[in-house]
């Protein structure tokens, strides 16, 4: 065999195996799923075939009742007869309806039918859900299939409403159509699968198997969520053909198409091994096929390839001695077939040309190894290291000296810079980002980079000769980027805030910054070659100057606060340092001056002291300079028994201006009353301004006696009084003020500053008493009455934790005196003061907030003894009257706090009265009246307490849910004297059986009383002709003697 007919047969060898397996190939990659898309698209299109016969069927059979519909109106719905007739003209059964069609009334009862069926108008119909969705959607509707009673066999109703042209609604027709019938599933029947496939039918809004080649399953509920993943698909929406399991495991080529009509979906499914075995069988022989043809060309092929490989095993042996130095390097022979032996020949040729190029390389790599060991700049070859695409370390293949001179670094070949510099990646993610991207783009790049591990700034040269690998060569840069960081650190301070001025040695100005050209006022241009001297303010002498220079000369720097002079003529303050620049020999060059304009701080500072001692509105001294002055006022006073006198003014109704003419005009009468009160004192005495609308007047050297210090305070009080009832002018409106004034006088027997402006306070208040516009000297009975109050205060908050308080019981009878009701009052049993009357103590706890906690006790003890009376029979009947303060009342949770007690106590809701006050019906009157309505509901009553001592509106009295009425004591003490009360009580009465309402009169206390009331219509009645307030005990034993 020559060499041309070997290459002809192994050439066409490989041909043959590269076309078989090329084909096998093709068909497995290509042919394959095209065939099964093939088989996947013609299931889908028996699907969608199948889905599109139903769809229509259905929808002819809902048309032919929508026809019916259409025939019928309002009127004719009420004719029985005209319907039968209707349905009975109407060819129904041809329609598909096997099971009849019936016409249902609103009421649900079958108003026509057809064919008439025994029994059928006897059922109704308006619970069936077919009838129920018919009516509320106004729409067809496709029921849920079911066993027909009269056909034995699946059925499907179908309803259409009645439907005027106003929307309403007059009837429902229901159509039975038989499920197997051709017309619907018996379609399946005729038209049968694909091959072997099955077709099922769902419904997905029934979860229902409609149709199944196993008989067994129609009807039955389909798979739950989970079980079928081809189900659960289709409850996603899917359509179109897919593989997956079903509901036993069994994996199926499925192909699935929505009926819209009534919410089914029709399902052809084949088993995976049978839908696609035609094309397994066809790649089993194509694969078959190529391996077969593969065997037979590799044993052709490895008898050809020994025979022509014969020459270059024996060449490769003797290349194999030569390389491992067995044989010195010589000629190989030139044998065996043409091709063999020209190869042989070109090595021989080749080996020739490496040995003259070899020595040619070793003498370029001799004079490159003197270039790279001698070159000045740092040379590094290193190979980068990659995980995820992110160079993450690098390692030295090959450095030069300058490398290790100007790094520091040494023995870094093949070692990775990590290991090297640990922690470098972490310090340096620069340094890797920038080598990291010249290696894998491939572009040079020149950078100056800050190598932190090394604190030195580098000057790299980089590029990337092959793959993974870079060059960088280097140098060291660091003194010329700390040179760099100086001029801008030079730069950036010479454009500072702070003014700077440069001068030579001679004082002559060379430069100025822009601070100072806007401190000074000057230009650059006419401050350069000028002498600092132009800036002289006149406020410093010679000497100031000579000390100054004598300074800079001797310490060579001064600071110090100094006054220039402006462009304009202002002169202004300064913090200047200047100082003395010499060089490298110590020879004086230049001088630098920096300076900080101090006029903002100085009034910084003045308005600092104006905030901290006087008042910002009125300019008046504050309270703290108040203090101040009359510290020493005391001090003064002590050393020449000097008396003084501390007036503390308080403008009457402040509060209403602001609120009525605004905080504004508010503001405009402080300053206006500032100014007058200043007008009315000598220029020694202290006019200040506590905060609010509280003014403080402290008059000094009032003489040494007592009361020659009044009299010029009381003269001077009056002064006040007059001028500041002055009418007061804001723009378009005039303010009538007056103000209420407190005096105490001072000498050196008075106690502390605090002491005096609480005297002087002490004595304002007791001026509003006394009807405002006027002034009250402080007398020491007012100190004891308010030490007794605080010492009441202090008492009545240990009273709550002590458990001093008791309830007292006073009885509440008829006409006929029998007792059934009482009210509860409160008496505080004070350990050293024995029994104290609520009038002493209820006022304190209303104005300290201490009647919350004591309300509380009051109702959870009244509740509680409720309750114990109701297991009484005796007294079960009896119920309780508590007073509920305005504060409880205001608050939001009452109604919670009321429920809450009379669960916790069991206390029965009816027996329980509250009395409110009038006065309480006016502060937030729909809150009150809420509130009231909701405690109602559970039983709770009202009543009206002390009636006609205050003001009550008629249309809220109305609204309240009120139950009594109570008279006041005060009328009832004079009914008999006083025809006012008299009148009063008599329209009290009057007006209660009016509005429906009992009256309770208070505070009975003689026969003839009670007969005035009895005959005017009052016959509850509560007070001292009955009883007392008793404790419980004796109130209990009052209670058992009267019945």
């Amino acid at each position: 065999m020559n060499s041309l007919r070997a290459k002809l047969t192994l050439t066409s060898l490989g041909l043959l195996l590269i076309c078989t397996w090329g084909l096998a190939l093709f068909t497995s990659a290509f042919i394959k799923p095209r065939m099964e898309a093939v088989q996947m698209d013609r299931q889908y299109e028996f699907a969608r075939y199948l889905a599109a016969n139903l769809d229509r069927d259905m929808k002819a059979r809902v048309n032919a009742l929508l026809e019916v519909a259409s025939d019928i109106d309002a009127i004719r719905i009420r004719d029985p007869r005209y319907l039968q007739q209707l349905l009975e003209g109407h060819s129904l059964k041809d329609a598909g309806f096997d099971g009849g069609v019936i016409i249902i009334g609103m009421d649900g009862g079958v108003v026509a039918e057809s064919p008439i069926l025994p029994g059928r108008k006897a059922l109704n119909y308006s619970d069936r859900d077919n009838f129920k969705q018919a009516v509320a959607t106004k729409k067809p509707y496709i029921g849920k299939p079911i066993i027909g009673l009269s056909l034995k066999r699946p059925v499907l109703v179908i309803s259409v409403p009645v439907v005027d042209a106003r929307g309403k609604v007059h009837a429902v027709i229901s159509g039975i159509a038989d499920l197997t019938s051709e017309g619907l599933l018996g379609l399946l029947q005729k038209e049968g699968g694909l091959g072997s496939s099955e077709v099922f039918v769902f419904s997905l809004r029934d979860n229902l198997i409609i149709a199944a080649p196993d008989p067994q399953r129609v009807l039955m509920p389909a798979p739950e969520p989970g079980r079928s993943e081809i189900y659960d698909r289709f409850r996603a929406g899917f359509e179109g053909s897919a593989i997956g399991k079903n509901s036993f495991g069994v994996t199926k080529l499925y192909s699935a198409q929505r009926i819209t009509t009534a919410d089914w979906v029709v399902n052809v499914a084949i088993p995976v091994e049978i839908a696609f075995k035609p094309i397994r069988i066809l790649l089993v022989t194509l694969y078959g096929t190529a391996a077969v043809v593969t065997v037979l060309a590799l044993l052709l092929v490895g008898r050809l390839t020994r025979r022509l490989l014969a020459p270059l095993s024996r060449a490769s042996a003797r290349l194999d001695a030569m390389s491992s130095g067995q044989v010195p390097l010589q000629r190989l022979p030139e044998d065996g077939e043409e091709e063999v032996r020209q190869l042989l020949a070109s090595f021989n040729r080749l080996s020739g040309q490496l040995a003259q190029r070899e020595a040619d390389l070793k003498r370029s790599e001799m004079t490159y190894r003197s270039l790279f060991d001698n070159m000045l700049n740092g040379l590094a070859y290193c190979r980068m290291i990659f995980e995820q695409g992110v160079p993450v370390d690098f390692v030295f293949l090959t450095v030069n000296q300058a490398f290790e001179s100007l790094t520091g670094m040494t023995n870094v070949v093949g070692k990775r810079v990590s290991a090297v510099i640990p922690g470098i990646r972490e310090s340096d993610p620069k340094m890797f980002e920038v080598y990291g991207r010249v290696v894998t783009t491939g572009t040079p790049d020149r950078c100056e980079i800050f190598v932190e591990a090394l604190n030195q700034w580098f000057l790299v040269s980089l590029y990337s000769p092959q793959p993974e690998h870079f060059v960088a060569i280097f140098d060291v840069i660091t003194e010329r980027k700390l040179a760099e960081a100086e001029l801008r650190l030079s730069a950036t301070a010479f454009q500072a805030q702070e003014a700077i001025m440069i001068t030579d040695a001679k004082g002559t100005i060379l430069r100025v910054n822009h601070a100072f050209v806007e401190a000074t006022g000057y230009s650059t241009e006419e401050l350069v070659g000028q002498n600092p001297r132009m800036l002289k303010s006149g406020r410093h002498d010679a000497d100031f100057y000579a000390a100054m220079w004598q300074t800079i000369k001797r310490t060579g720097v001064w600071q110090g606060e100094i006054w220039d002079r402006k462009k304009n003529g202002d002169i202004y303050p300064k913090w200047m340092t200047i100082t003395a620049v010499k060089d490298a020999a110590g020879i004086l060059t230049h001088y630098v001056s920096t300076q900080i304009d101090l006029s903002e701080r100085l009034a910084a500072e003045q308005e600092i002291n104006n905030l901290a001692f006087y008042d910002p509105l009125t300019r008046l001294p504050n309270r703290r300079l108040l203090l101040d002055r009359l510290r020493q006022a005391l001090a003064a006073s002590a050393r020449h028994q000097g008396q003084g006198a501390l007036l503390f003014i308080d403008l009457d109704n402040f509060k209403t201006l602001n609120d009525s003419l605004g905080h504004d005009k508010g503001d405009l009468l402080l300053q206006q009353v500032a100014e007058r009160l200043s007008r009315c004192v000598r220029e020694s005495d202290t006019v200040a301004r506590l905060g609010g609308d509280e003014f403080v007047v402290m008059l000094e050297d009032l003489g040494q006696k007592l009361a020659e210090a009044a009299g010029v305070a009381e003269t001077v009080c009056e002064k006040i009084l007059v001028e500041l009832s002055h009418i007061h002018i804001f723009d378009s409106h005039d303010y009538h003020g007056t103000a209420s004034i407190g005096v105490t006088l001072f000498c050196d027997k008075q106690g502390s500053v605090d002491e005096l402006l609480k005297q002087a306070d002490l004595a304002m208040y007791q001026a509003k008493a006394m009807g405002r516009n006027t002034y009250r000297f402080f007398d020491p009975a007012m100190q004891a009455a308010v030490t007794a109050r605080v010492s009441l205060e202090n008492d009545l908050r240990n009273a709550l934790s002590e458990n001093q308080f008791v309830l007292y019981y006073q009885a509440q009878v008829d006409g006929e005196k029998n007792l059934r009701a009482a009210e509860v009052l409160v008496r505080w049993q004070h350990p050293l003061r024995n029994l104290v009357p609520p009038s002493e103590f209820i006022p304190l706890a209303e104005e300290t907030g201490l009647i919350l906690p004591l309300g509380q006790w009051i109702l959870e003890s009244a509740c509680r003894q409720l309750a114990i009376w109701s297991a009484q029979a005796e007294m079960s009947d009896l119920a309780l009257a508590v007073n509920v303060s305005v504060q409880q009342l205001r608050q939001a949770d009452f109604v919670e706090q009321i429920v809450g007690i009379l669960d916790s106590t069991g206390a029965d809701p009816c027996k329980l009265k509250l009395e409110i006050t009038e006065s309480q019906l006016m502060d937030n009157v729909e809150d009150t009246i809420a509130k009231m309505n909701a405690l109602k509901t559970i039983g709770v009553r009202f009543a009206l307490d002390d009636f006609g001592t205050g003001y009550s509106s008629l249309s809220y009295l109305k609204r309240l849910p009120l139950e009594k009425l109570k008279i006041d004591r005060s009328f009832v003490m004079d009914v008999l004297v006083d025809s006012n009360d008299a009148a009063i009580a008599k329209s009290i009465i009057a007006l209660a059986k009016s509005l429906g309402l009992s009256v309770v009169a208070e505070g009975v206390e003689t026969e003839a009383q009670r007969v005035f009331l009895a005959d005017h219509g009052c016959h509850v009645y509560q007070g001292y002709l009955f009883s007392r307030p008793l404790p419980l005990d004796d109130f209990e034993g009052l209670l058992k003697a009267v019945r």
